[in-house]
């Protein structure tokens, strides 16, 4: 195995497509599922914007125009609609019915701390590892980052997922300041703030060093098949053409 590495290392072939950087998204793709991180980022197949994905880009985008433009609170939610219309193509949907909501709900927080610094910032940042790692912020004050989450429910227990947790730990190295998260739903909101940022942070950079220690062992994603089980019950399947990655792990 470790031979066949190192020929297809020579060759200059690989497991990961040539674009990959590490990411929260990567990081915790691995996490959650090593089958899905491997379709995603091996063999470079990418899930098709759904309608959560689209509020969540609407309500965003929306908000902070309303912050930089100063709209009002009606103005900033048609324009939300506008958004998530422009992505989706007009389906309506209970995301479609909550996006102008969520956008008011954003506002109510973040307008009192005035306009962001910046918005979507991005950033490639070494960490000791073989790949980069790529970080996109949303919302960047002086003192703090606030990222957006949009949803139709609330977290259970009211707390942050973790998959969160560990991202906005990841901006905390990066940026060297705290990094907050704001939820909201059509009906509620709450800035929150992140506990055990050195533990959640540690649990990405492990997912981080080992997907550089799995990919010594395999040359291409075909072959990692043979390391990563396929499992289709995985949620991280979601969007993805699970019939189309079945082929691959039955060849």
């Amino acid at each position: 195995m470790w031979a066949i590495g190192l020929v297809a290392n020579l060759m200059n072939i690989q497991m990961l497509a040539e674009w990959y950087r590490h990411s929260a998204s990567s990081g915790n793709k691995w996490i959650n599922g090593p089958d899905v991180f491997l379709w995603t980022y091996g063999f470079g197949i990418r899930s098709e914007t759904n309608e959560s994905f689209a509020m969540g880009n609407a309500s965003e985008q929306a908000t902070y125009e309303a912050l930089i433009q100063e709209m009002d609170d009606e103005t900033a939610s048609k324009r939300a609609v506008e958004l998530f219309d422009e992505e989706v193509g007009g389906v309506v949907c209970k995301q479609r019915d909550g996006v102008g909501e969520i956008t008011k709900n954003f506002l109510s927080v973040l307008r009192p701390l005035g306009k962001p610094l910046t918005f979507q910032a991005d950033r490639k940042t070494e960490l000791g590892l073989k790949y980069p790692v790529k970080t996109v912020t949303d919302f960047g004050y002086e003192d703090c980052i606030i990222d957006t989450k949009a949803t139709l429910r609330w977290p259970p227990y009211g707390k942050p997922r973790a998959a969160h947790l560990r991202q906005q730990a990841l901006y905390e190295k990066v940026y060297e300041k705290p990094a907050k998260l704001l939820y909201a739903t059509p009906k509620k909101v709450e800035l929150m703030e992140i506990d055990d940022q050195e533990s959640h942070l540690q649990s990405l950079m492990t997912a981080f060093r080992a997907i550089e220690g799995f990919e010594k062992l395999y040359s291409t994603p075909e072959d990692a098949t043979k390391g990563i089980p396929f499992n289709p019950d995985n949620f991280a399947w979601s969007g993805l053409d699970i019939d189309d990655a079945k082929k691959k792990w039955s060849t």
